[in-house]
């Protein structure tokens, strides 16, 4: 009856001698007997036993032999066993009478008992609610066991997927009544689960999210005198232990660690990791552990590798650290890994990170870099040069950087990059090597891309806790620099808005050096080993082939002009719209109204200025004084150009200057009488050519580009003491759209009234 306990006596246990004895005392306890699907009553009976024991569950017809139902379960003292008057693929049983067979096996005593079933005929129950997907656990072991729980009372069976990757495709692999499946696949791999459950009318839910076997968890009992193997289904793991290795009989487990201690410096773990006990244990001869590697993506490792540099290691908690195992075999078919184990412990395969240092003293490793014998390049390296040797990774082909490409050395003592330093082949009487920059045995954790610097009496290394900076180019840019102008002393940068400014970014490596806002250290195709950085990943990109001016117009662009912009209020803040303005072409040939700095204004060679023709970036000043200024002398580019302006209240625009010539003599320094077309020429300390041109076509047949400070100050009324008015009170010195660079806003040296001008060209 419903709700009314059924001890079992025990004359129905099958053989009544041993039952009057039964060491484990196996009892079924009937909470529910009666099976009534369109009530949701299912038959309840708990099983209880006085020693642990595995037991077997069996639902058969009263009259006939064949089961309907089966399970087999661990108990430890009682458990539930509840049927729902399904067979074992979960579909409904025939109305009538069952018994349910116990069966109860502990050391190696054997007990059996049974109690009566009835499973009801009733209607079937109204239901359109699917029941939800259940939530799965997935363990790997000789089989795979994937266990779930119950989604909703009303559900009685299961449909279970398998697939080989989380994306599918996904196979039906079974349906069953129970909320667990014993999955053994025909090979050895990582699978994913997923299994959706059925209710009593008949409504299948929703699929549950795929579920990894990648989750070990075995135990086995072998005896010494035979050995054994563990090795689950998922291939990352196996243990062949030979006969004899140890006496009498073990139980191994084999159980996958999900966070690992972390991997010593200059290692990562390429394996999964697996605590193998009992711990400690020791054979004789050794154990052998194979494990599957995968080496991440973001792991860049040099040719060669990973056959080279993988290792099996064992976790030594007293030291907090991975120890490494001898006798490795790599074997890159299988992609595997494998070692003999002294003992049992703590295991995961490993790998070098970094080919410059971190290595054990057993290493074969420095062999990718130096020959023992009859090595063809100097320090034993293995090819001719010692940056070939470096080329052996560093050309994109290993190592994480292609400085073969920085350098644009495609074909080896020659380079495609118009600056560079001297690496590749010499310049100007000098040459360099790698190790001049970079030390080649330290790890890139303590010290940012290697770096390196001789102070004059030692080498100083560029580590986290203190980085080089800027030091690190004045080692050679410095003042003790012995590279003539303008390769010499940098260091006046330190006192540059380009070196103080919070905006100018310092690279990403933490090294702290300044310079690399503009520069990149190896090769680029402009002057001065400029490079335009890259703003989706703030780095340099020496890659790409970008002008002078570019490199300038990476900060230096807005929404305004240096002389007000469009909307006549905005700070003078971007060159770069000055430089690109929409031309006032009125009457052709007027159509150049700024400095030609781009490459469209070059041609021919005709006229060239640059950006670096009036300023020297490692001198300019945020603001103007007597000591600082944003200019220099466009002959002598180590030297500032002081421009003292008039500070008063009449001071509009910066039109006056005290003394009001300072602008006009700056001006004219390009802008000469008699007419040259080269006024400036390039040498140590003027890094471009100034090209003007004559252009005898303008009104009068004045040269465009012809003028003086003498001229200005003595002939023309603007210039003469009555009006003492400096060259920028009328032009923009970047660019307008009006003609002759005259500006687009004009403001009264007196009073501030601001004034509109639309200047049309003049006709030949």
């Amino acid at each position: 009856m419903p709700g009314v306990e059924v001890v079992v006596p025990l004359a129905l246990l099958i053989g009544t001698a041993r039952a009057a004895t039964d060491p484990i005392g196996l009892t079924l306890a009937a909470r529910e007997t009666t099976v009534v699907p369109s009530l949701l009553r299912w038959a309840e009976v708990e099983i209880r036993v006085s020693t642990p024991a595995r037991v077997g569950l069996t639902v058969l017809p009263a009259r006939g032999e064949a089961p309907v139902f089966s399970r087999r379960v661990w108990v430890e003292n009682t458990y539930l066993f509840r049927w729902k008057g399904r067979t074992q693929e979960g579909d409904p049983v025939r109305p009538g009478r069952y018994r349910l067979l116990a069966m109860a096996e502990a050391g190696g005593e054997r007990v059996q008992t049974e109690l009566s079933l009835t499973v009801a005929a009733t209607g079937a129950r109204p239901d359109s609610e699917p029941p939800p997907p259940p939530t799965l656990r997935v363990t790997a072991a000789e089989t795979n066991r994937v266990l779930w729980d119950e989604p909703s009372p009303d559900t009685v069976q299961y449909l279970i997927w398998r697939a080989s990757s989380p994306e599918g495709p996904f196979e039906l692999l079974a349906r069953t009544a129970v909320e667990e499946l014993e999955d053994t696949p025909a090979t050895r791999g990582i699978f994913w689960y997923r299994v959706a459950g059925v209710d009593v009318a008949g409504n299948q839910g929703p699929a549950s999210p795929p579920v990894s076997s990648d989750n070990v968890h075995m135990s086995k009992t072998l005896a010494g005198s035979t050995g054994g193997v563990l090795e689950p289904t998922t291939g990352t793991v196996k243990l062949e232990i030979a006969p004899g290795s140890f006496s009498g009989t073990l139980t191994f487990t084999l159980d996958q660690v999900p966070s690992p201690p972390p991997p010593n410096p200059n290692r990562a773990l390429v394996t999964r990791a697996f605590e193998i006990g009992p711990s400690g244990t020791t054979f004789n001869p050794p154990a052998r552990l194979t494990l599957a590697y995968e080496i991440p993506s973001s792991l860049r490792l040099p040719t060669s590798y990973p056959e080279e540099t993988l290792l099996v290691q064992y976790y030594d908690p007293a030291a907090g650290s991975w120890r490494s195992l001898g006798n490795v075999r790599v074997d890159t078919a299988t992609r595997s890994v494998s070692a003999d184990l002294p003992h049992l412990s703590t295991l995961a395969g490993a790998s070098v990170t970094d080919p410059h240092g971190g290595y054990s003293d057993t290493t074969q490793l420095c062999g990718f870099c130096h020959q023992v014998h009859k090595a063809p390049g100097p320090r034993l390296f293995p090819r001719a040069t010692e940056r070939e040797t470096c080329y052996q990774c560093h050309d994109g082909t290993g190592a994480s950087t292609d400085i073969r490409s920085d350098f644009g050395e495609s074909s080896i003592g020659s380079t495609t990059r118009n600056s560079f330093h001297p690496v590749p082949t010499p310049k100007d009487g000098y040459q360099l090597v790698c190790t001049d920059c970079h030390t080649p045995h330290r790890l890139r954790t303590e010290v940012q891309k290697l770096l390196r610097y001789w102070n004059g009496t030692a080498w100083v290394y560029s580590t986290p806790s203190s980085p080089a900076g800027n030091a690190f180019c004045y080692s050679c840019h410095g003042q003790a620099s012995p590279y003539p102008a303008p390769l010499g002393d940098h260091t006046s940068f330190e006192g540059s808005i380009h070196s103080t400014a919070s905006g100018v970014p310092e690279p990403p490596s933490g090294s702290r050096i300044k310079c690399l806002a503009c520069h990149a250290p190896h090769g680029a195709g402009t002057h001065r080993l400029t490079a335009r950085w890259d703003q989706k990943t703030s780095v340099p990109d020496p890659s790409v082939e970008k002008d002078q001016e570019d490199l300038c117009y990476t900060c230096h662009t807005g929404t305004t002009n240096s002389s007000g912009g469009p909307d006549q209020t905005s700070p003078p803040t971007d060159p770069y719209y000055a430089f690109t303005a929409a031309a006032n072409r009125y009457t052709s040939p007027v159509a150049i109204f700024h400095h030609p700095v781009s490459p469209s204004d070059q041609a021919g060679g005709t006229r060239t200025v640059e950006c670096v023709s009036c300023h020297n970036p490692h001198l300019v000043d945020r603001s103007d004084s007597s000591t600082t200024s944003k200019i220099t002398n466009p002959k002598d580019m180590t030297a500032k150009w002081i421009v003292r302006w008039k500070v008063d209240a009449s001071n509009f625009d910066m039109n006056r200057t005290e003394p009001w010539d300072d602008m006009v003599n700056f001006c004219t320094t390009c802008h000469v009488n008699p007419t040259t077309t080269e006024p400036v020429t390039a040498g140590p300390k003027v890094p471009y050519t100034v090209r003007l041109v004559n252009d005898t076509s303008q009104e009068g047949g004045n040269p465009h580009d012809k003028f003086s400070a003498a001229y200005y100050k003595t002939t023309e009324i603007h210039g003469g003491k009555a009006a003492q008015l400096a060259c920028t009170a009328c032009h923009d010195f970047h660019g307008s759209s009006n003609a002759f660079m005259l500006k687009e806003k004009v403001v009264s040296p007196f009073d501030g009234t601001v004034a509109r001008t639309e200047v049309k060209g003049f006709s030949n």
